[in-house]
């Protein structure tokens, strides 16, 4: 009954009282230096990660881009070229 009194803390006033137990400390919340070196290195290597495969997205949406507004160019010049405006001219004469 002694430890257990120790372990429990009063929060608030008189008229209100909560009981909170306090928790163990965890030993994976004591961590040392090369494990937050490692944790680091590992946040590190996935925000890499993360960044080239947003990368690789972005290059493979905008060679798309690229080739539709390729695809229009060629349109355009087709329609543009003077043999072919002769030919729509003489079409729509007649």
């Amino acid at each position: 009954m002694a430890a257990r009194a120790r372990a429990v803390t009063v929060v608030g006033d008189a008229s209100h009282l909560v009981w909170c137990a306090r928790a163990p400390v965890r030993t994976h919340w004591r961590c040392n230096q090369e494990e937050w070196a490692t944790l680091a290195h590992n946040k590190a290597e996935m925000k890499r990660a993360v960044d080239e495969l947003y990368q690789l997205q972005r290059y493979y949406n905008g060679n798309q881009e690229e080739q539709r507004k390729l695809k229009f160019r060629k349109a355009v010049d087709e329609l543009y070229e003077p043999s072919l405006t002769q030919k729509v001219y003489a079409k729509q004469r007649k």
